[in-house]
């Protein structure tokens, strides 16, 4: 890994930083600031999510077609318009500002990970990417804990002022530090553009999207579901929240050690990942990715029978956020594996969609089935994770 990997994730931390205190603190916002209700929040959570999806398919196509770096720099000051959502309390506003939050975030999650597959070399992308989510992950934990501190001292338009400066400099970083890589199509020796119906007849293409889009929208149930299960049974917020604090930590380890399964397996004598051309996903990749889902399954199900007892839930939804962080890592590697050097772009911005449509999708279908019984949310994420068990053993033939 050389520079370019370190400044892209430099200036991904400063950016993160500046824009995870949006989410954190929106909902107290939104309800005690500008006097609406929560459905509201939801409404704008959902449009930075569906408009970050559909862009970062631009996205794809721009860093595939002119340049990954400037599609970086495009997207790192997307916490300007989030943060912006804290200087004001009129409706249409807030709803433009999620709009426009919505598409630099699009920009800053395919231009970021195109760049990533750019700057590593393919026996290191496993722990590059572990490292580029671990970092991004971590700097949003410490920016929203900052965040909330500064909203209690000082006001929500510090907050918002605070997080326009830091992703200015996250802009300025990546200005100064970051190299031209160039487009995916300048580095192909001409090969002609492959355009997103192209990308989606790639072999294997399906069977990743099904891999990303059935675990998240798990993981959106179990984001939601699990948190409040936890302070039902315990009746104080303190307990959710260590179990986010263990979950991390545990997961972030796991993420590591994903990445360096993966990159031994390339660097390994004789292995097929490190000499696969474009377009061949190598069977240990696959054989990986069909053990991750199988512990995710069980985790998942394991779940079902730990509700009645916080210690119980607390380890199996660890284990749960373990697996779909060590899932979320083969990503990367995945994409980089089934796509010809001209399409990176455009695969990072469909996968992107797709987690995007899974996240809406599963936030929404838990908060729906929470009030008829409180084992269905886990019954339907189950579920999911067993189809996607299915396509992982299809996939790893």
């Amino acid at each position: 890994m050389g520079s370019a990997f370190y400044w892209l994730v430099a200036a991904l931390v400063i950016g993160g930083v500046a824009g995870s205190p949006i989410r954190a603190l929106l909902p107290g916002y939104v309800e005690g600031v500008a006097h609406a209700p929560p459905s509201f929040t939801s409404l704008l959570l959902s449009i930075q999510l569906a408009v970050g999806g559909l862009f970062a398919l631009a996205g794809g196509a721009l860093a595939d077609r002119l340049s990954r770096r400037a599609i970086v720099l495009l997207g790192i000051p997307s916490a300007i318009p989030g943060a912006l959502l804290f200087s004001t309390t009129e409706p249409w506003v807030l709803v433009l500002l999620a709009v426009a939050w919505g598409v630099l975030t699009g920009f800053q999650s395919s231009g970021g990970q195109s760049f990533l597959l750019g700057s590593v070399d393919r026996a290191r992308t496993g722990t590059a990417t572990a490292l580029y989510f671990l970092t991004t992950t971590l700097s949003g934990a410490a920016g929203a804990w900052v965040g909330g501190i500064v909203a209690d001292q000082f006001g929500f338009a510090w907050v918002a002022f605070g997080g326009a400066v830091l992703a200015l400099t996250g802009v300025a970083t990546g200005a100064r530090f970051l190299p031209d890589l160039g487009s995916d199509s300048t580095r192909a020796s001409g090969a002609p553009t492959v355009g997103y119906r192209q990308v989606l007849g790639l072999p294997g293409m399906w069977a990743i999207l099904m891999l990303r889009f059935l675990p998240t929208v798990a993981w959106g149930i179990a984001s939601l579901v699990i948190p409040l299960y936890l302070y039902r049974l315990a009746g104080n917020a303190t307990v959710p929240g260590t179990y986010a604090l263990v979950s991390l930590v545990v997961a972030s380890a796991g993420q590591l050690a994903t990445g360096r399964v993966i990159d031994r397996g390339a660097r390994a004598r004789g292995s097929a990942v490190a000499e696969a051309p474009s377009g061949t996903v190598p069977n240990p990749l696959r054989r990986l990715v069909l053990v991750i889902s199988g512990a995710l399954l069980m985790a998942a199900a394991s779940t079902g029978f730990a509700m009645a007892d916080v210690a119980a839930l607390m380890v199996t939804g660890t284990g749960w956020t373990t697996m779909a962080w060590a899932l979320s890592t083969t990503m990367p590697p995945l994409m980089r594996a089934v796509s010809p050097l001209d399409a990176h772009g455009r695969v990072v911005g469909v996968t992107h969609l797709t987690w995007s449509a899974a996240m809406l999708t599963g936030t929404t279908v838990g908060g729906m089935l929470v009030p008829l019984d409180p084992v269905a949310p886990i019954i339907a994420a189950t579920t999911c994770l067993a189809l996607s068990a299915v396509v992982a053993a299809r996939f790893a033939r």
